[in-house]
């Protein structure tokens, strides 16, 4: 499959398991914008597929988008395996821990943890530091053997050993 029907699919599914109209108004538009109602309009025109008879409501629409977006980016990515091989990870279910399961950001779960603790710190400085975002692309770590393969790129001392 190549890209232009990998995102016809895409649309065709998004319109089949998500789009509809509620009122005679696509429940992607905000009813109470004439502009919104124009643009959902215009959208779903131009995707040019069946849409739902009942969408869902509330967080499902959310949930089945993400779903729907990662298995496309997957798909995505595999055509373009040759350009960025390697071993990928794509999730659409974030859970608490959200972004922090990754190596870079595991000083936010430690950080959540700290304000949890002490309320006059999470007053003085705000907000949740943990981000769980909707879709996470991740690339897996290289074992040392992987990245000394072809040559010895490590080399035999201890420098850069098992970093993420």
């Amino acid at each position: 499959m190549d890209i232009e029907n990998l995102r016809k699919s895409y649309h065709k599914k998004i319109c089949r398991r998500i789009l509809g109209l509620r009122s005679g108004i696509p429940n992607l538009a905000d009813v109470s914008s004439k502009t919104s109602n124009i643009l959902a309009t215009g959208l779903i025109k131009r995707l040019g597929f069946p849409l739902r008879k009942s969408p869902p409501v509330g967080q499902t629409v959310g949930t089945v988008f993400a779903e729907l977006t990662m298995h496309f980016l997957n798909e995505a990515f595999s055509l373009l395996y040759h350009l960025r091989p390697g071993k990928w990870i794509f999730s659409a279910s974030q859970a608490s821990i959200g972004i922090a399961a990754f190596d870079q950001y595991e000083h936010l779960a430690a950080l959540d943890i700290a304000l949890k603790s002490h309320k006059e710190l999470a007053a003085a400085l705000g907000g949740d530091y943990i981000i769980r975002p909707d879709i996470v692309i991740g690339r897996t770590p290289l074992s040392d053997s992987e990245i000394n393969e072809k040559k010895g790129i490590l080399g035999k001392g201890k420098l850069s050993r098992l970093t993420p």
